[in-house]
């Protein structure tokens, strides 16, 4: 397992997202990454000095009353390792790379696995607890802890970029960076 890995949380101000924040943290820390501070009213600069710096970001992005979301601050970021939850369906325009995991459990029918899909944020109309979302974070945080840190070149504001089309176009700087005549 990778060390050191860490984590910035942006927490709405609802009683469900603080007491989400809180097991947030509690399973971060149980799993080993290092808790970066966050102020208790995140500005845009620091969610986004986050999405290019931290090794997982965790976004809140439930749909609360006006002063308790995180709408002020967010922006849609397709990196793989910003992570993001919802007690709420989100708008269609507002998404996170990783949506749906596959949770295995052994002991079913005949002693074959069951693999279920879960998801960190509801399909409209419906709704997600806080531990459906922690069930869902816990496999994609155990994911990423594993894959360790991200290559160096993959920090700050040009290193995220190319994460980003990466994410969203499946290439990488070295095929961005082919002659032409290797595409033809």
């Amino acid at each position: 397992m990778a060390a050191d890995l860490n984590l910035s949380i942006f927490p709405t101000r609802s009683r469900e997202g603080i007491q989400l924040h809180e097991a947030i943290r509690k399973l971060a820390q149980d799993l080993g990454y290092v808790l970066n501070n966050i102020s208790s009213d995140p500005t845009p600069v620091e969610y986004a000095n986050a999405c290019q710096n931290a090794d997982v970001v965790v976004l809140d992005a439930t749909i609360e009353p006006k002063g308790q979301h995180n709408y002020h601050i967010a922006y849609p970021t397709p990196l793989d390792h910003v992570l993001v939850v919802s007690r709420t369906h989100l708008p269609l325009n507002f998404y996170g790379v990783r949506d749906v995991a596959v949770e295995r459990q052994s002991g079913g029918l005949f002693g074959m696995s069951r693999e279920t899909l879960i998801r960190g944020t509801p399909f409209y109309p419906d709704h997600l607890s806080n531990t459906d979302i922690l069930r869902w974070l816990a496999l994609q945080l155990e994911d990423l802890h594993d894959k360790g840190k991200r290559p160096s070149n993959q920090y700050g504001v040009i290193g995220s970029t190319f994460r980003r089309y990466e994410a969203i176009f499946g290439f990488s700087r070295h095929t961005a960076t082919r002659k032409r005549k290797d595409f033809y």
